[in-house]
C-alpha cells in the first residue's frame, strides 16, 4: 500500500498523559473522582494496581487530557487526592475517523459507534448506553441484548478485505 494514504482519515493531535501512584487513599473516593476528572474535561482516566516501596499496595492514576485542560486537572489532582506529586508527558496521538449512527434493530432504534480506516468502516459497535436501556427495559441478559446488536452491526457494517491489511495502521 501507499505510504502516502496509510494514514487516510486518521488525524493527530497532543495530548498531556498526567500520572501520579497513590498508595493512602480510599478506593472508593478513587472511584468517585473518576467522574470529576471527567467533568473537568479528562479525555481518558484509569487505575492500575501497583506495588510500592514497603511492598504497599497502590494505586497508579493516569488521566488523559486537552494541553488548554492541563493545568486545571493537575490542580484538582493535587487538591482532591493525596498524592504529593503528578508526572506530565505531552504525547501525540493517532486518531481513528468515528462517527455515530443510528439502525433500526429487533430491538428499536439503536445507536452504533463507528470507526473509519482509508474510507472503510472497519469497526461497528452498539453503543454500550443503548445496550443497557434495552437489557432493564426488556428484562433481557446485556450479553445477549450485545451479541444480537453485534450481529445487525456484522449485518449492516461488512468488514472489507483489504490488501496488505498488516501495513496499515
Amino acid at each position: 500500500m501507499d505510504e502516502e494514504n496509510l494514514l487516510e482519515g486518521i488525524t493527530t493531535d497532543t495530548v498531556a498523559v498526567l500520572t501520579s501512584n497513590i498508595d493512602n487513599m480510599d478506593g472508593e473516593l478513587l472511584g468517585a473522582l473518576m467522574e470529576r476528572f471527567f467533568e473537568l474535561g479528562a479525555l481518558d482516566v484509569s487505575y492500575t494496581p501497583i506495588q510500592m516501596k514497603k511492598n504497599r499496595p497502590a494505586t497508579a492514576l493516569t488521566i488523559m487530557c486537552s494541553l488548554e485542560r492541563e493545568k486545571i486537572v493537575v490542580n484538582a489532582l493535587l487538591r482532591e487526592t493525596s498524592t504529593l506529586g503528578v508526572r506530565v508527558e505531552h504525547m501525540q496521538r493517532y486518531i481513528a475517523a468515528r462517527e455515530q449512527q443510528s439502525l433500526e434493530t429487533p430491538f428499536g432504534r439503536v445507536r452504533f459507534k463507528l470507526k473509519r480506516l482509508g474510507g472503510h468502516i472497519v469497526h461497528a459497535r452498539p453503543e454500550f448506553d443503548d445496550c443497557q436501556r434495552i437489557a432493564q427495559e426488556q428484562h433481557i441478559p446485556f450479553v445477549d441484548v450485545q451479541r444480537v446488536l453485534m450481529s445487525v452491526a456484522q449485518q449492516h457494517y461488512p468488514t472489507p478485505i483489504i490488501e496488505n491489511s498488516n501495513e496499515q495502521v
